[in-house]
């Protein structure tokens, strides 16, 4: 039970840390469209542990979406404005950095993965949707 609190407590610092910076990009091209939905599997904080968990990728725009995230039954404050970009195959590019930090991944079919890193924390989410 300790180690669910700390890593909830973890990944709560590094979403604060990322801000409420919103980028917005009006261009016609729709990527969010086939990425949004609920996506349910696993948090790993390198050093710390895995927790089960859930990302919700919610349409902002045609090429940026809201990620709305929770670990372990904790609700983690929304990240807005993460960037996407065509990588080619299929694959959509997932991507936000501010001062405090990076998040990079992929959606592709109906997974999702990225990796998010601010000082020496790193975090990965792995999950799938229906």
């Amino acid at each position: 039970m300790r180690q669910k609190f700390i890593f909830s407590l973890a990944i709560f610092i590094l979403m604060i840390c990322f801000g409420c910076e919103k980028n917005s990009d009006d261009s016609s091209v729709d990527l969010a469209a086939n990425s949004t939905g609920v996506y349910s599997g696993t948090w790993v904080i390198v050093g710390t542990g895995q927790v089960a968990g859930t990302c919700e990728v919610v349409k902002a725009s045609g090429t940026s979406v809201n990620l709305v995230m929770t670990a372990g039954g904790q609700s983690i404050p929304t990240l807005p404005g993460v960037k996407l970009s065509d990588g080619g195959s299929g694959i959509i590019k997932i991507s936000y950095t501010d001062s405090s930090g990076t998040l990079n991944g992929t959606i592709q079919n109906k997974s999702l993965s990225f990796t998010i890193k601010a000082g020496t924390i790193t975090e990965t989410f792995s999950g799938t949707k229906p």
